[in-house]
């Protein structure tokens, strides 16, 4: 387990390095999770479900000490990390090493060890492939660029991991409020939505999440959500144009 020191007031346990800055600028320096969690307070409720190495969870407590996050990673390579970023930062959180999902049980999760970030339940190397290819261009790499990190980066491996679904966790551990939960999930985004049963939907405040447009997957969280009673926000970050990968803010109205 390596460290990487990112500014003068960051360093962190990581497994790749190109992987890890880029999560530092779309998360610290582009602060993607900005709005999200403007209006947290000390001892609020956080979900992190795709926690990966932490930086999401690292940024909140930046923002707002005194939180408390439940942090939901299935990679046990991955949780590793972040469990140990974690405790460097003296984080109040408890790692829950499995994958939310609309059922409870097993499934084989694509694992992706050179581009950790895109691993999943549904990840499929061709599209993915074409996602990050997308993403690079948008950053302004040249072909040859391209071409060798796409080679390097999806390598696969097949991982069985444990499924729950969010309402189980949130009956077993007894939380009355989630007042933040944010969903980064590889295109399983509706199954871990499909997971919160009606009565604990009420209990939620405000939702962060990831949404791959696949099968009129965003027009599908959007009416969700505003069926639950959300007001929504769409944003799409300028690096993932032509990609059908949106963020989608939704607060209480």
């Amino acid at each position: 387990m390596n460290l990487v020191k990112l500014d003068d007031d960051l360093e962190v346990f990581h497994k790749n390095s190109g992987e890890t800055r880029a999560l530092y600028q779309e998360i610290f320096v582009d602060r993607c999770y900005e709005r999200a969690g403007q209006n947290l307070k000390s001892g609020d409720v956080v979900f992190d479900v795709g926690a990966n190495i932490g930086f999401a969870t690292l940024y909140l407590h930046r923002v707002c000490t005194g939180l408390r996050f439940f942090c939901f990673e299935p990679l046990p390579t991955v949780s590793n990390i972040l469990r140990a970023n974690l405790e460097k930062f003296n984080i109040d959180a408890l790692v829950i090493e499995a994958a939310a999902s609309d059922a409870a049980g097993l499934a084989s999760l694509t694992y992706y060890p050179n581009n950790t970030v895109m691993s999943g339940l549904h990840s499929n190397p061709a599209v993915d492939r074409e996602v990050t290819r997308c993403y690079l261009i948008n950053s302004g790499f040249d072909e040859e660029s391209i071409a060798y990190f796409l080679e390097k980066k999806f390598q696969t491996a097949t991982v069985e991991c444990e499924t729950l679904c969010l309402s189980d966790v949130i009956e077993q551990r007894g939380i009355d409020r989630i007042d933040l939960l944010k969903i980064d999930v590889e295109k399983n985004e509706r199954q871990v939505l499909a997971g919160i049963t009606p009565n604990h939907w009420p209990r939620i405040r405000c939702l962060c999440v990831e949404v791959h447009d696949i099968d009129d997957g965003l027009s599908a969280v959007l009416d969700l959500l505003k069926q639950r009673g959300f007001m929504v926000e769409v944003f799409q970050n300028f690096l993932l144009k032509d990609t059908g990968l949106y963020d989608v803010l939704a607060t209480r109205r």
